[in-house]
């Protein structure tokens, strides 16, 4: 589910800065888990954190759709995305504003086509 990615060692000092998030060590609190990963396998596991969540709770088709926009979810590593789901989850949204979102969405997506067509023109 997750991508793997290099996590670079070179230079590393963990007294300094984490090299995922570039945040000082003492509130780096993914630090440990993430470091312990990399010695084991070389590799961060890297896995996508939906803001809105549990899932179960988005089930019609404009809750998933919401859930799912590019702006309602994060790459995240392992270390820093465990502790997300030990906090209590958000509030579930109004319809309202999850069809505000998606529109919005739509919107932005067919403007940035009709920016991006080039007419045909002739010389």
């Amino acid at each position: 589910m997750g991508e793997r990615v290099d996590f670079p060692p070179m230079g590393y000092n963990a007294n300094k800065q984490c090299p995922l998030y570039k945040e000082h060590a003492s509130d780096c609190h993914h630090i440990k888990k993430c470091v312990a990963m990399y010695k084991k396998t070389g590799h961060v596991l890297m896995t996508v954190h939906h803001k809105w969540w549990p899932k179960c709770d988005y089930t019609t088709p404009l809750e998933k759709r919401f859930r799912d926009l590019p702006d309602e979810k994060e790459e995240l590593c392992r270390g820093k995305h465990d502790p997300e789901h030990e906090k209590d989850p958000p509030r579930k949204p109004s319809r309202e504003y999850m069809q505000k979102k998606v529109e919005e969405y739509i919107a932005k997506i067919a403007l940035s086509k009709c920016i991006n067509v080039q007419p045909d023109i002739e010389s």
